[in-house]
């Protein structure tokens, strides 16, 4: 009995922590996309100034 409540919370960390890391990895590349988005817009931006 003990031993299936142990099984049971180390599988809830281990899916807890690939969510989290997989969650940090979507914001890295969703912060990429706007930078470069941004990025883009500035070059536009500066080029249409001069």
């Amino acid at each position: 009995m003990k031993k299936k409540i142990i099984i049971i919370l180390t599988t809830i960390v281990v899916l807890t922590s690939i969510i989290v890391i997989y969650n940090k990895d979507k914001e890295l590349e969703n912060n990429k996309i706007l930078i470069e988005k941004g990025f883009l817009n500035e070059k536009n931006y500066c080029s249409n100034n001069h």
